[in-house]
C-alpha cells in the first residue's frame, strides 16, 4: 500500500522530529514513531487531521517500508479491521479494504492511508503529551525508552493480555 516515499507534514511532523533519539526523543524512526502512534491512535479511538506549517515536514522512504513490509502490512490491516469509527458496522468493507482490495484498488489505498494517517496524527498528539510531561517539562535529558513504552503500554492496555503480543512489537521497534 506504501510504496513511495510517504511525507507528512505540519505539527505533526514537528512533534515526530522531537521524539526521534537523535533529537533526544524515544523513536529510533520516522516510521517507528508513525506506525506506533497508529496503534495509539486505534486504541484510544481518537482522529486528527494535519495542521500546521507544510514546510515542516517528515519522510518515511519506500525502501524503509520494503524493509518492513509484514510490520507495515499487519498494522494497517490491523487497524483497518478495528476500526469502529469511520467503518462501525461495515464489516464487509472492513474486509475488503484489508484484503481483497487492499494492494490493488487505488482508490482503497488511498482510503486506507487516510484512515491509517487520521489515526497516526491521533495518537503522535497523544504520545507528544506524554512526553512531554514525562521529560520535557521536567526537563530530563536521558530518556528510558522502556520504561516509556512500559508506561504508554499499560495507560492504553489495562495490563490486558490481548495486548501483549502488541507490547512485543512495540518494544522491540523502540530498541531498534
Amino acid at each position: 500500500m506504501f510504496e513511495k516515499d510517504y511525507r507528512f507534514s505540519g505539527d505533526h511532523a514537528v512533534m515526530v522530529d522531537n521524539m526521534l533519539i537523535e533529537n533526544g526523543g524515544i523513536f529510533d524512526t520516522v516510521y517507528d514513531a508513525f506506525f506506533t502512534a497508529a496503534i495509539v491512535g486505534i486504541l484510544i479511538k481518537k482522529k486528527s487531521n494535519a495542521r500546521g506549517d507544510k514546510n515542516n515536514y517528515k519522510t518515511i522512504f519506500a525502501d524503509k517500508f520494503n524493509n518492513e513490509r509484514e510490520n507495515t502490512n499487519l498494522i494497517l490491516r490491523t487497524i483497518i479491521l478495528n476500526d469502529d469509527l469511520e467503518l462501525s458496522g461495515k464489516d464487509d468493507e472492513k474486509i475488503n479494504r484489508s484484503f481483497r482490495n487492499f494492494a490493488t484498488d487505488e482508490e482503497t489505498k488511498k482510503l486506507n492511508r487516510k484512515l491509517i494517517e487520521s489515526y497516526a496524527f491521533a495518537g503522535i498528539e497523544e504520545i507528544y503529551n506524554k512526553f512531554e510531561q514525562e521529560y520535557i517539562k521536567k526537563n530530563i535529558n536521558k530518556v528510558d525508552i522502556i520504561d516509556f513504552v512500559d508506561k504508554l503500554i499499560d495507560l492504553y492496555s489495562d495490563n490486558n493480555g490481548e495486548f501483549q503480543n502488541v507490547r512485543d512489537k512495540i518494544i522491540d521497534m523502540a530498541r531498534r
